[in-house]
This record gives C-alpha cells, structure tokens and sequence, in this order.
C-alpha cells in the first residue's frame, strides 16, 4: 500500500520536463497541490499512522522515574510528648512490561487496520483528483478544438463570401447564393463567440482545481495511437473486485471493527504485568523516621475484572453494531463499484467503436466537401450546397474529436473504477497527449 501511494505521488512530481505547454501531469501536479481533499485525505493517514503508534506503545516496555524529598515533622501521642524533625528522601525507578492484556494487543492490530483503510481512502481521493483533472483538461482540449474548426471554417466561408461577392457584382450570380452564403458568415461568426466562450468557461473548471491559470494544452496528434481496452467485462469486474480503493476501505472498515470486537472482549479477560523496580529510601512508612535501605523489587501482576456495572457489555454490543454496519457499507459499496464497472466498460467498448466510426465519417464528408467544391467550380452545384457540405465536414470533425476524447475519459474511468489507475497508467495518458 505505502509503494503504491508512493508510486502515484512519484508520477505526478516527476511529470515531462518544462515546456511552453501544459502537459496532463503538469495539471494534475497542480491540482494536487491545491485540492483540499487530498490533504484532508493525507492528514488522515497521518492521524491513522499517530493512533498506530500510540497503540503499539502500549505494548512495549513503561519506564517510569520518580524522587521524593520531604520535610517530615513527627509528634507522638505518648507521656513524653516526642517530636521528631527530620528530612527524608525517597528514589524509584520501574519497569512494566505487559504480558498479556487482550485488549492492548487488539487496540494495536485494529490501529493498523485503520492505516490501511485511511490509505486506501487517499488512493481513493487520487483517483476521483484524477478523473477530475483529466475530465476538465480534455473538455479544454474539446472546446479549442472546436474554436478551432470554425475559425478555419470561418476563413473559407469568408473567403466563399468574396467570391460570391465578386461574381454578383459581375452579373456571374445569383443574389440568393451571395444572400445565403452572407447568413452562414454570420452563423459561422456567431458560432465562433459561443466557442470562444465555452472554451474560456472550461479553462476556469481547471484553474479552479489547480488554482492558477494554465498555458496552452498538450492535445493528442490525429495519428497517435489511443490506448487499447483489454479483456472482457468479467476480468474488470474480478479487477475491481480486488483492487478498488474504494471497496479495500470498506474491507479494512470491517477488519478494523472486528478488532474493536476483540478489544471489547478483553474486557472480560484478565491482564498480566510483568515489574521490576528499584527503590533507595531513608523513610518508612507513614514518613517514618528509617535507616537508609536499598528495595529491588521483580514481580508479575496480574488483574481480574469481576464487575464494571454492565459496562463491558454494553461496549461489546456497541462494537458488534459496529461491526455489523462495516458489513453492510461494503456490500453497498461492492454493488455499487461492480455497477460502474461494467458501466464504464460498456461505454468505453462503445466510445472505441465511436472513434472508428467517426473517423470514416470525417472521410466521407471530406470526399463529399471536396467533390461539392469542384461542381460548384462546374456551375453543377449551389453555393448552399457547398456551405452544407462545408458545415457537415465541421460536424464530422468535431465529433471524431469528441469521441476521441470520449474514450480517452472513459478508458481512465474504467481504470479508476478496476482500481488499475497507477502511475503507469497516468504516464502513458500523459504520454499520448505530449506527443
């Protein structure tokens, strides 16, 4: 657990060297700087790792030191009326070491438990960091890809416009096409504004993750390679199963109430001392006058608890309600994280065939744009014609993109969800958008 929060927390420090763009791991650094959830979630394991250690302390050897000196005024109740005026003084020093105390042992076991599931609950807050991040910085990238197609949808309509223009002015053309090709310019323009905006909007989700601005993107080439989904759906859901982090806190939830179980009932048990102590003195006792004396002292203690008014048991059925709860939590959870699997690998298995689909459909409405521009050149074709095939080859665009960035998410969430997003998965995302 401690070298996979420390392999996660290595993947995002030592992300692609400086450059004039923001890689994903430059944001997900960022992010993990200034997300309140993570340091909550590290305090946590801090606080987890601070109750270990307190537990276990219980379990080690209690040296403890003490001195005395006292000014000792004595008055006997006798015919003489005798008084004694002395000072005393009175050193120890002790050893205890439990031998056996059921409820310490337990406290210290379930103490470890609840390391392990205040990690698991961190691992859990990277993850949900992680699909957070990669979902706003791929909308960014969504959104200026879209500026970015209708501005240069934009330059041809404008530039149709001149022709247009032209060969009105020449008595070459009809008034409609010259009209029609005007209203697309200033759909196109008006368009463009909404985009401009929806890209402005998805760059302030990021900054308010990360807490500052963030330069231009690093974006996936149109030949990079995406990720391939391996396996079938009941191999992910095997994976989440035994790797979600999630479902592992909930496991360690049960493991630690079981714990606070035994605690309980070592209140019924009896415990075990072993004591050494050492002990110089020149007063008895009462503070009575004494010969200088030396005490070494070896022993085992031993306690039995016989009554506590009910308390003990009322503990143990606390602890079992407890326990009983952590139960139920988990199987909730299971359900829950075997649902979103086998929804995120749906929708990823459908988002890939997406990509392939949407890829032929940019083909064709090239074709069909390339080939309406050259029957316009014939007189074969409308100037209306063509701004639809122009518009049609936007939308294509777009939506090849969209499902690009489609499956890419869903890929990620799926690994979330499986509980397979480590430091190698984030790396090779990062990779394929740096390329």
């Amino acid at each position: 657990m401690v070298l996979r929060l420390a392999l996660f927390f290595l993947a995002l420090q030592t992300s692609v060297a400086a450059t004039a763009m923001d890689t994903l791991l430059d944001v997900y650094g960022l992010a993990l700087e200034n997300d309140p959830n993570i340091n909550i979630a590290r305090l946590r394991v801090e606080g987890g790792e601070a109750g270990s250690q307190i537990a276990r302390g219980s379990l080690l050897p209690q040296v403890t030191a003490s001195g005395q000196w006292t000014d000792n005024q004595v008055a006997f109740d006798d015919a003489q009326g005798t008084r004694q005026n002395f000072p005393g003084e009175r050193r120890n020093i002790q050893l205890r070491q439990m031998l056996f105390n059921w409820q310490s042992i337990s406290a210290s076991r379930r103490a470890s438990r609840v390391v392990d599931q205040r990690e698991n609950e961190l691992l859990e807050a990277l993850g949900q960091l992680s699909i957070d991040v990669s979902e706003r910085y791929l909308n960014v990238l969504l959104a200026d890809r879209n500026v970015e197609l209708l501005q240069a949808e934009k330059t041809l309509v404008e530039e149709q416009l001149e022709e247009a223009t032209a060969l009105y002015e020449r008595k070459l053309a009809r008034i409609t096409d010259l009209l029609e090709t005007r209203a697309r310019v200033d759909t196109v323009r008006t368009e463009l504004i909404d985009a401009e905006n929806e890209a402005a909007l998805a760059r302030e989700e990021i900054t308010a993750l990360t807490g500052t601005g963030v330069a231009a993107l690093a974006d996936v080439r149109e030949s990079a390679e995406l990720p391939p989904l391996s396996g079938d759906i009941k191999t992910w859901e095997a994976r989440a199963v035994s790797d979600n982090a999630l479902l592992l806190s909930k496991q360690d939830a049960i493991e630690a109430s079981r714990m606070s179980v035994e605690e309980q009932r070592g209140g019924h048990l009896p415990t075990a001392d072993l004591v050494l102590s050492y002990q110089e003195a020149d007063v008895g006792f009462d503070n009575l006058q004494s010969p200088p004396r030396e005490v070494e002292y070896i022993g085992i203690e031993v306690s039995i608890p016989l009554f506590r008014g009910g308390a003990t048991r009322g503990r143990m059925r606390e602890a079992w309600s407890n326990y009983y709860i952590a139960q139920e939590e988990e199987t909730a959870v299971r359900r829950e994280v075997l649902k979103r699997v086998r929804s995120a690998w749906l929708t990823t298995t459908a988002a890939k065939r997406r990509v392939e689909a949407s890829k032929l459909s940019v083909e064709s409405a090239n074709t069909s744009y390339e080939a309406m521009r050259k029957a316009r050149g014939l007189g074969s074709a409308t100037s209306a014609a063509v701004l639809e095939a122009l518009h049609n080859r936007t939308r294509a665009q777009r939506d090849y993109w969209q499902a690009v960035y489609g499956y890419l998410f869903n890929w990620l969430s799926l690994q979330r969800e499986a509980g397979a997003l480590d430091a190698d998965v984030l790396q090779q995302l990062d990779v394929l958008l740096s390329q």
